[in-house]
């Protein structure tokens, strides 16, 4: 399979068009982009907006995409498929004016071989039709268009099936595993055919470890499945601590020919679970674990690759060991990046099933397409170490009907067919009913999930003392009182919060109100982050972060957090998914003498804090205390020290510094080199400090950033929930002192160079390689 990246080059157009399907339709005026492409983050915010406070008043609509690319003669005695990752939604696709198909699902990977609407030694024509118009269809930011990558594969009509390969470990020990390779072999040629195949086994160092030769007949328009089953002594095992990856290549040929060659990655990894708790390789394992939607924050729902790694990257670096794609299939680029940095995921369908959350939402299609799109998440995803439980829908509104079960039975047949190696959940929250109206759909599956049931844990487990649950969401607020309940109950194997990382959308729903706060109504316009997540929609650490650290982390910490003044350390009103407004700030002008409420998260034994060198007290610090000790601290600039002790020694501190004025601005990017292919991302945070250093949280600058070189800018962003700047353009403000700016590689080798400037500001630059 000669599999080629189709996403450079695109021509756009925002609208409904008659005709824009045929082949000579004039689109010369069309924006030309490159994929993948988010039309919905592009376009500003109302207050009006059909999207509404669950689509964070983003405005969305139809698009159409053209591309014109040449095909050559070789390629007319083989096959032409054209995959798309995912486009949100009602997608409609022609080639060369020929009517291809249609896909409503907006998460679904699809793919269409096109070659008999092909024109050989000549420029052809593909044109996509979008539509996103009829809101509301999400209860979160979908995006709009062709937001994640695009393929071409060339592949004989004697060829490995599109998603035709299967790996499993049967058996797995640290001396020896069993692997199990299934292969699905199509031949589309008008005559039989005589084939020799190849297989090799390539370890995580390189290795070659097994090979295979072998010889098959197949006949004309026939498909056979192949098995290859063998032992690899002393494996290296997959878990999310030690992610090894393995490489399968497989040969296919006739006489001298080579057909085909596919390379697959895959772990070898075990899986067990009972009430006892879910072990890994053997090991019992607590799951760490974080929902997270689809979009990559200020980049909008557009896939690219550095940007999904990245988010990988900083869900692991902060505690977690799992997450939960909710509510949909991911990326295929995402779920690479949990294989190789190492988390465990439960790969999530649907939304919805049949019965409606909002007018026009995946309800109106799964009837008929269900099946279709479950199995095509199946096959695409089961070759992925880091999926370890598949979730069949969340939240939907026949889980306490006997209709719920009917479809869950055939949803659950449906995966079992395809992969019967891992359990399946769904996850589940409450209703007007009593809580055991769900046993029935609870019946049906490996593992129970609960949203934000914590209550029913323990009385369940009385009533079904065979059952076994994860918390498939559970509140930040109450971060203590889940993740305990996860490690004194067996049967309890896993806490996902919601959320990981904020997102766009349900705009406001971690909000925090107390006397004097000024936020507008609650999910109210300017309201479109969603205000919650352990990490802002910038990647930056968020207060609930700071505390999960203590919570999961062995290694002694202690953090300083202080209430807003006006907040006085009461609220109220404050959600679940929120958090207190806290700051790691000791930088109030305009409050000083004023009595400041500050919190000490810790998981030391005892801490002490200190204001100008001077004590102000040693507290307890334990379980009994929520692991957090709070002070009253007339509010005076200098120091503010936190130290944590443990058998009677210090063992760590944290110190707050009031920052001040604001002086220079300091640009920190995630990479000093990133790669020169077209479409590479460095992350580069933009912070304004004193002259000292320290970030200055009162600082509100604008920030204007200019590139050179062989870079652009792809997006501008803070962490500001309420903000109405675009995430498009080279400005932002500041908030909380920083902001965050993404360069995006042109596809050229050399330098680039950014720079952050301000009025009254020394500037700051960086430069950066593509290479």
């Amino acid at each position: 399979m000669e599999k080629i990246n189709f996403d450079e080059n695109w021509k756009f157009f925002y609208g409904d068009l008659e005709k824009g399907f045929l082949p000579d339709f004039d689109d010369t005026l069309w924006r030309i982009v490159d994929l993948p492409h988010d039309f919905s983050i592009e376009l500003p915010r109302r207050p009006d907006a059909p999207s509404k406070r669950d689509g964070g008043y983003f405005q969305t609509g139809i698009g159409w995409y053209r591309k014109r690319f040449f095909v050559p003669e070789e390629y007319r005695e083989k096959k032409v498929i054209i995959e798309f990752e995912g486009i949100y939604m009602n997608s409609q696709v022609w080639v060369n004016g020929f009517f291809v198909g249609e896909r409503p699902n907006g998460y679904i990977s699809f793919y269409y071989d096109i070659t008999e609407y092909l024109k050989f030694e000549s420029e052809n024509v593909i044109a996509v039709r979008v539509d996103n118009s009829k809101q509301p269809n999400s209860r979160w930011y979908s995006g709009s268009g062709i937001y994640r990558h695009v393929w071409l594969s060339i592949i004989e009509k004697l060829h490995i099936g599109y998603w035709g390969i299967y790996i499993t470990t049967p058996s797995v020990s640290k001396e020896k595993a069993e692997i199990l390779i299934k292969i699905l072999i199509e031949n589309e040629e008008k005559k039989n055919f005589s084939v020799w195949m190849n297989l090799k086994i390539i370890d995580p160092y390189g290795n070659e470890v097994y090979e295979k030769n072998g010889n098959l007949e197949i006949n004309e328009n026939e498909k056979i499945e192949i098995s290859e089953s063998f032992i690899i002594e002393k494996p290296y095992l997959w878990s999310a601590e030690t992610p090894y990856i393995y490489k399968n290549i497989i040969e296919i040929g006739s006489d001298k020919k080579i057909l085909e060659r596919r390379e697959t990655n895959f772990g070898i990894r075990s899986i067990e679970f009972s009430r006892d708790g879910l072990k890994i390789n053997g090991k019992v394992i607590k799951l760490k674990g974080a929902c997270v939607h689809h979009d990559n924050g200020i980049l909008g729902a557009a896939s690219y690759d550095r940007a999904e790694e990245r988010k990988v990257e900083i869900l692991k670096r902060n505690g977690f060991n799992a997450v939960r794609t909710a509510h949909n299939p991911p990326s295929p680029s995402f779920l690479d990046a949990c294989d190789r940095v190492g988390l465990y995921v439960i790969d999530e369908a649907f939304d919805v099933w049949e019965k409606p959350k909002l007018p026009f939402d995946y309800s109106n299609y799964f009837e008929k397409w269900w099946q279709r799109d479950l199995e095509d998440m199946i096959y695409r995803d089961r070759n992925h170490p880091s999926i370890i439980i598949w979730s069949i829908g969340n939240e939907v509104v026949e889980r306490n009907l006997p209709e719920g079960v009917e479809i869950a039975k055939n949803l659950i047949s449906t995966v079992k067919k395809i992969d019967n190696t891992r359990p399946i959940t769904c996850a589940v929250c409450g209703f007007k009913g009593d809580w055991s109206e769900a046993d029935g759909l609870f019946e049906e599956l490996d593992i129970c999930g609960y949203n934000y049931q914590r209550d029913n844990y323990r009385k369940d487990h009385e009533r079904k003392p065979e059952r076994i649950i994860v918390a498939t969401e559970s509140f930040p607020l109450f971060a203590f009182d889940y993740w305990l309940d996860v490690l004194e109950l067996p049967y309890v194997i896993g806490d996902f919060v919601w959320t990981g990382i904020d997102y766009l959308g349900e705009a406001g729903i971690g909000y925090a109100r107390f006397e004097g706060d000024n936020l507008p109504e609650n999910y109210s316009y300017p309201w479109h982050q969603a205000n919650c997540g352990d990490i802002d929609i910038c990647g930056f650490k968020r207060p609930q972060s700071f505390y999960r650290d203590i919570l999961l982390r062995e290694e002694p910490q202690v953090y300083i957090f202080v209430h807003h003044p006006l907040s006085n350390g009461k609220y109220k009103d404050i959600s679940g998914w929120g958090w207190y407004s806290v700051f790691q700030s000791w930088t109030w002008n305009g409050f000083e003498g004023r009595e400041l409420f500050v919190d000490i998260y810790s998981n030391c034994d005892y801490v002490e804090l200190f204001l100008n060198s001077n004590s102000l007290g040693i507290k307890e610090i334990s379980k009994e205390t929520k692991f957090i000790a709070t002070y009253r601290v007339p509010y005076k600039k200098g120091n503010l020290k936190a130290v944590g002790y443990k058998n009677n020694k210090i063992v760590c501190e944290y110190n707050l510094f009031t920052a001040g004025s604001p002086y220079k601005i300091i640009l920190r990017p995630d990479r000093e080199r990133i790669s020169s292919k077209k479409g590479d991302l460095c992350y580069i945070v933009c912070e304004v400090v004193d002259k000292e250093g320290i970030i200055n949280p009162e600082a509100e600058n604008i920030i204007e950033f200019t590139v050179k070189g062989e870079g652009v800018i792809e997006a501008v962003g803070n962490s500001n929930p309420l903000s109405e700047e675009d995430y498009r353009g080279n400005k932002r403000k500041v908030y909380l002192g920083k902001c965050l700016v993404v360069v995006k590689s042109i596809g050229k080798k050399g330098k680039i160079e950014i720079i952050g400037k301000s009025e009254g500001l020394k500037s700051g630059k960086i430069i950066i390689y593509a290479e």
